[in-house]
């Protein structure tokens, strides 16, 4: 009682108020207020998830949005799109069946041991059959595909892949050896020539789908391949509620996902570690020869969760070493698991926090860094608590005064760090990336929340472990050889337990290395003041700016190495439209002397051929048409005349055979030529195989004297001709085509109409939306998601009911600027005036009911062209009441949607300036356009990010200061730990930009921002204690400033040195895990964690002391800023530490000369 008294006599008010609590609850009944809170604590978590639980948002460009005015007008403009038309306007368009479709396209790439090969090799493609048979034979695919109606059901089956097409099987009629027809299967025994397959698929439209762009077909060679299959489900008409379709895609997603998870992903997985069922590398002699890559719907998110439940298990890993480590300091296994369960409850409960103030639910990928950086930034605290607990007995006799000096105390040297800390991620919310300021923020409660959990909770567990728990720690006390000696019970208050007798003692070896310190104080600040600048320098010199999209997979997973090979091709959407009818499943075979006049849509052409005399060059066999009575009334007969021949040019081969005409038959009044499928002539007995051009000529000449009716032609040119029928004429042999050839020599080719050369493939383009008739509401708010019913709504003013209205939208497309670049568009007015057109009317349309009518005929019936093929009207217009409120149009610009900041922002100041011309020029009806573009967001971001990173490196070191200024009331202390801030901040950026070779990008951007609380939190430590009035004894206040400095300091390292090491030590236990993390943010953020954890550490435990010891204040806290002669003292301090630096040099040069 007498020690209570004592103490609250002078104690402070915040010192009595932490007494009362601690003394009348967690003092009286440590028990109960520790298990009960736990277990509220766990109640409010459960209750909070329940009501509001979490999704996690697995694409990390978003992590890239902004509140910048792009960003907010692309959001508002996307979900605009999903609400072009209510309940109401969908039943009055005209009723059409509506169907989901789900893709899943594969590329094929050959592997670095095939490097050599090709995949047009037909044992490739062979392998490519098999695999994708064995995917198509799965029960579950089978059952999706048959969902499937009749004409789209070969979408999924076969699907379209080039090796199905280039291995058909072959109708051949009984007794012949020409087949008929092929149907693509890919149960064929032999590969079609390379030519008929390539001239089938571009029959077929689906060319672009599965070859890459830029194929070049005379190059008979390619590294990648794709197939795509779709399963087009029917889902509902378009007659159904809104509210029904969505249901009944719902349903449809969640069937589709269970296929991806239980069938799709692991059989895809597997190929692509070369696990192919089937394939054995031992039979086969060799490893898998392709690399598998995958997309579809789904499959992004589904990589990207199970990736992040791998990396996520390591967290387990981490908190196992936090385990470890905790026991190993508190000696308690109560101590221990308690603690670190209270430090992963924060996580949980600052979700439930966040989701309550922000109403947020959308957790990203970063936010489960948490796992991770709590667990060492909360040991931190425990590692507090427990070193005050046993401080205890040196300082109190009672339990009840115990507690509530090490509440007070340890909260408040815990509370400095964990508020700056907090603080520092709480900067994050200067950031223009919104999802950043949420980490922060989220980051910012998680450290908050651990302080407050551990503060409550923790210290009533250190009363019950030591009166419950101590038998059971002794005998590992004894064997850990547990360093120090029990207190005596006899020794003061204040006072160590072995001094207390009085007797000298010998330096701890805290005091040893201290003194050492001392001595070797301005080499150790000057070489950290070298380093530092160097390190910044290097990194000055080094840096760089990545403005591409970052990955977070490794460079070979499939989401990024998958998507770089896919990427080789066109984009689906661009080629694969949702309309588009499911390509033929088979093929005629035509022969080669028929001349039905249909052969122009024909694949290949196919004969049995026989080996032809090499007595001349070229053979020509002719027939001549039946004489009939209506062939005599004309003067003039058709002739036509097919070769089959290896040319160099069309014009060649042209000019060879028009003048073997006009030397047969006079003058020609008619003249044609076409270009025909190949021909494949077969020696069937020894199955030797020529593939032959064949090029067709028509000509109408004068009729012959000898009455004939005209006669077909056929003329072969190389070692094989085709076994003909009887009726066929050999003719006699023919002048060499090689000599012609070389007689027409160098002449004219007739040239093409040349285009204008676009830089970009059409695959990469960036592509640009402008809207009409929206104007955008929303704002940006500061953390959570923005309601986006209101972020948008028409603009009264436009009517495109009104003439001026229509006039000023179609010039609009036809008048675009040079400095747009625009290479293509889907301008729905320009095919809505055509369907007026077509209809009858005058354009433009006068009245608005009249327009009303049209237009919702147009929605329902009407298409609007694009350079990816027709797409539905209504995929452009916003009707509201029957009338069309809003409309939008899309340009392809020949920039690519990869462009660096630089380049996309000038492409966006062209966009804004036109836009800004136009909604000057233009009717009052018309105004009011504006633009959107994914290139114009990410540039801006990227722009933005850069400028706000610098702004929130000052905020953080702002708050810094201001945080250790609140605590310690001393400028210096502040000034200090604001500097040691700093130089681990330039060696974080040497370690990021030199050491790394990273450029700057978002989650550099990320490490160099959320981590400088790493970087405070030990140096403020050891200067918070520094400033501690335990640190010097009333007797010693009159001492020299220098050993006041000593004591100071000495005492700092002593009382909480060994905390902030336990600290870095589990903080770098757990950033070693996160370095074999698959996502490579989880790795690089590790990597920084485990610099600037060594880094901080470091710089707390030694350049930070030698300052301190130099021109530390001798009485901090007296006064808030330091005196002029407090300033003087500093500079004579150090001037002095030279001198003496220089004193020793030259005595040591002295001896080292006497030596000599």
């Amino acid at each position: 009682e007498e020690e209570e008294e004592e103490e609250d006599e002078h104690a402070s008010r915040v010192q009595l108020l932490v007494a009362t609590y601690t003394k009348r609850f967690p003092a009286r009944f440590p028990c109960f207020c520790s298990c009960f809170g736990l277990l509220c604590v766990m109640g409010a978590i459960a209750a909070g998830i329940l009501l509001m639980p979490f999704e996690v948002e697995t694409d990390f460009a978003a992590f890239m949005k902004t509140d910048v005015n792009t960003s907010v007008m692309r959001d508002s403009f996307l979900y605009a799109l999903g609400h072009r038309s209510d309940e109401a306007d969908g039943r009055r368009l005209q009723g059409a069946a509506l169907y989901k479709n789900f893709d899943v396209s594969i590329a094929y790439e050959l592997t670095e041991e095939a490097s050599g090969g090709n995949l047009f090799d037909a044992d490739i493609l062979a392998e490519i059959l098999r695999f994708e048979t064995g995917l198509r034979s799965m029960p579950r695919w089978i059952e999706l595909c048959a969902k499937a109606e009749g004409a789209d059901r070969p979408f999924c089956e076969p699907g379209i892949s080039f090796a199905a097409y280039a291995l058909p099987s072959l109708t051949v009629p009984q007794g012949e050896v020409v087949p008929s027809s092929f149907l693509f299967d890919g149960k064929g025994r032999d590969a079609v020539p390379l030519e008929s397959t390539i001239r089938i698929l571009e029959q077929e439209g689906i060319d672009n789908i599965v070859l890459p762009t830029g194929f070049d077909s005379e190059a008979r060679s390619t590294k990648t391949l794709r197939s795509v299959f779709r399963f087009k489900v029917y889902c509902c008409s378009s007659y159904d509620p809104l509210s029904k379709q969505r249901s009944v895609v719902g349903a449809l997603k969640k069937d589709w996902n269970v296929f991806i998870s239980e069938t799709f992903m692991p059989t895809l997985q597997a190929a692509s570690r070369g696990e192919i069922e089937g394939y054995d590398p031992e039979d086969e002699g060799r490893p898998f020869p392709l690399k598998i890559y995958f997309d579809g719907e789904g499959v992004q998110s589904y990589e990207t969760m199970q990736t992040l439940s791998g990396d996520l298990i390591l967290a387990g890993g981490a908190m196992g070493f936090v385990l470890c480590y905790l026991l190993f300091h508190t000696r308690s296994c109560l101590l221990s698991s308690l603690g670190l369960l209270m430090i992963i409850l924060s996580v949980p409960l600052a979700y439930v926090v966040f989701a309550g103030l922000t109403g947020a639910r959308t957790m990203h990928i970063a936010s489960f860094l948490s796992l991770f950086l709590i667990v060492g930034l909360g040991s931190d605290v425990v590692f507090v608590y427990t070193d005050f607990w046993k401080a205890s007995v040196q300082e109190r006799r009672s339990y009840k005064a115990r507690m509530s000096w090490t509440a007070y105390h340890a909260g408040k040297s815990s509370l400095a760090t964990s508020a700056t800390t907090a603080v520092s991620f709480f900067a994050n919310l200067a950031s223009v990336l919104k999802p950043l300021r949420e980490f922060g923020f989220f980051m910012g409660l998680c450290v908050m929340l651990v302080w407050v959990l551990l503060s409550s909770f923790f210290l009533p567990l250190c009363l019950i472990d030591e009166r419950c728990c101590t038998c059971c720690r002794r005998p590992c006390e004894r064997l850990c050889h547990w360093r120090g000696s029990p207190p005596d019970d006899d020794a003061e208050p204040g006072t160590s337990a072995s001094t207390a007798d009085g007797v000298a003692r010998k330096p701890s070896r805290v005091e040893r290395f201290v003194e050492r310190l001392r001595r070797w104080k301005v080499t150790v600040q000057i070489s950290t003041c070298l380093l530092c600048l160097l390190a910044m320098m290097g990194a000055g010199v080094n840096v760089e700016v990545d403005s591409g999209v970052p990955s977070i997979f490794p460079a070979d997973h499939n989401q990024n190495r998958g998507k770089e090979v896919l990427g080789q091709f066109p984009s689906l959407l661009a080629v694969f439209k949702p309309l588009d009818p499911a390509p033929s499943t088979s093929a005629d075979v035509c022969s080669e002397h028929s001349f039905s006049g249909n052969e122009g849509g024909c694949s290949l052409f196919w004969c049995e051929a026989k080996t032809r005399p090499s007595t001349s060059p070229c053979q020509c066999f002719k027939r001549e048409e039946e004489v009939t009575e209506l062939c005599n009334i004309y003067s003039h007969v058709s002739v036509k005349q097919r070769w089959v021949a290896q040319y160099s040019s069309d014009y060649q081969l042209s000019k060879f055979v028009k003048d073997i005409f006009e030397n047969q038959t006079g003058v020609s009044i008619g003249w044609s030529r076409t270009t025909l499928a190949p021909l494949l002539l077969q020696e069937w007995e020894s199955g030797a195989v020529r593939l032959m051009p064949l090029m067709e000529f028509t000509a109408t000449v004068a009729r012959p004297a000898s009455g004939s009716c005209g006669w077909k032609e056929l003329c072969f040119c190389g070692d094989f001709s085709c076994n003909l029928p009887s009726d066929w004429q050999r003719q006699t042999p023919g002048p060499s085509l090689e000599s012609l050839e070389a007689a027409v020599g160098s002449q004219g080719v007739s040239g093409r109409a040349l285009q204008q050369a676009w830089r970009v493939p059409m695959s990469s383009r960036a592509q640009v939306e402008v809207v009409f008739g929206i104007q955008v509401n929303a704002g940006s708010r500061l953390l959570g998601d923005i309601d986006m019913e209101t972020a948008w709504e028409f603009l009264p003013r436009f009517d495109q009911r009104h003439p001026w209205a229509q006039r000023d939208l179609l010039s609009f497309c036809q008048e675009l600027a040079e400095n747009l670049r625009v290479t293509s568009s889907a301008c729905w007015i320009v095919d809505f005036r055509n369907f007026v057109k077509s209809k009858g009317e005058s354009w433009p349309l006068a009245w608005p009911e009249l327009f009303d009518a049209v237009a919702l005929e147009f929605m329902s019936n009407g298409l609007v062209m694009q350079v990816s093929g027709p797409t539905s009207a209504k995929d452009f217009l916003w009707m509201r009441g029957g009338i069309v409120k809003a409309s939008f149009m899309k340009f392809n610009i020949d920039i690519s949607k990869y462009a660096g900041t630089a380049t996309a922002l000038e492409a966006m100041g062209y966009w804004n300036e036109y836009l800004d011309a136009w909604n000057l020029k233009v009717k009052t009806v018309s105004r009011g356009a504006w633009h959107t573009s994914q290139l114009w967001v990410r540039a801006q971001a990227y722009a933005e990010l850069i400028s706000s990173t610098v702004t929130t490196l000052v905020i953080v070191l702002v708050l810094a200061f201001l945080g250790m200024l609140g605590f310690t009331r001393d400028s210096a202390l502040s000034a200090f730990v604001v500097v040691a801030t700093i130089g681990v901040i330039g060696g974080l950026a040497f370690f990021i930009l030199v050491i790394m070779g990273w450029a700057i990008g978002p989650i550099e951007v990320i490490a160099l921002i959320v981590f400088i609380g790493y970087a405070v939190t030990y140096s403020l430590h050891i200067a918070h204690m520094y400033g501690s009035h335990e640190a010097v004894h009333d007797s010693d206040h009159g001492s020299e400033p220098q050993r006041i400095r000593v004591l100071r300091t000495a005492f700092a390292l002593k009382s909480i040195g060994g905390a902030a090491l336990g600290s870095a030590a589990t903080t770098v236990g757990c950033s070693v895990f996160l370095l074999f993390c698959t996502l490579t943010i989880f790795k690089k953020l590790g990597a920084v964690v485990l610099a600037v954890t060594i880094m901080s550490i470091l710089m707390a435990l030694l350049p930070l002391p030698a300052m301190l010891l130099t021109c530390g204040p001798v009485n901090p806290g007296r006064r808030c800023c330091p005196s002029p002669q407090d300033f003087l003292r500093c500079v004579e301090n150090i001037m002095g530490s030279f001198d003496r630096a220089k004193t020793g040099f030259d005595q040591a040069k002295t001896r080292l000369a006497e030596h000599q």
